[in-house]
This record gives structure tokens, sequence and C-alpha cells, in this order.
């Protein structure tokens, strides 16, 4: 659903893997000349996929070479308010996909 709605936005689209290994799932150039890494996560609940994830997105945002947005994408409004203090903006999926492109 993500990528299908970066395509509807016109967007060009790609992943990153930072130099350390860790993956992005997706590097969104808008046509306005905005970026945005996205990283989607169904389920925060398991530690070790959180860490994981927010690990790869820190990682790919401190090595962007021009002031890029990152974002975690989660399922639910819940999961997204536990994630207020990990220093990554989490939202929930339909905020974003509801959302207006970044220019």
């Amino acid at each position: 659903a993500v990528l299908i709605e970066i395509e509807r936005r016109r967007a060009d689209v790609g992943y990153v893997k930072t130099a350390e290994g860790y993956e992005v799932d997706f590097l969104v150039r808008y046509p306005a000349g905005g970026t945005e890494l996205l990283q989607v996560c169904a389920d925060t609940s398991n530690e070790g996929t959180l860490e994981r994830e927010l690990r790869a997105l820190t990682a790919a945002s401190a090595g962007a070479k021009r002031k890029t947005r990152a974002r975690l994408l989660v399922l639910t409004r819940e999961q997204a308010l536990s994630l207020a203090d990990s220093g990554v903006e989490a939202l929930p999926a339909y905020e974003w996909l509801l959302s207006e492109a970044d220019k």
C-alpha cells in the first residue's frame, strides 16, 4: 500500500542500504524536491524488530547527504505514541497515506 501511494504521488522511489549493511524500505524523492526515508513496520511489539527498524532509519538519516525527513510508519496510533521518545518520527501508516505529499 505504501509503495502504491508513493507511485500515485509520482515520486521516485528506491531503498537505502547503509555502509553498516542496514536497509531502509523506501527512499522517496518528491517532484518538488523533498526527500523522505520511510521504514514500515506492522508490529513493533518485538523489541528486536523495533530496534532493527530504528537502527536502520537512524543510520540512513545520519548518512544522508541532504536534509531528509525520516519516518517510521506503524500500524496503529498506539504504536506511534509508544515511540514518541525514540528520536524518530513515528506515524500510523493510514495518516501518512491520507496526508499530502511532502514538498
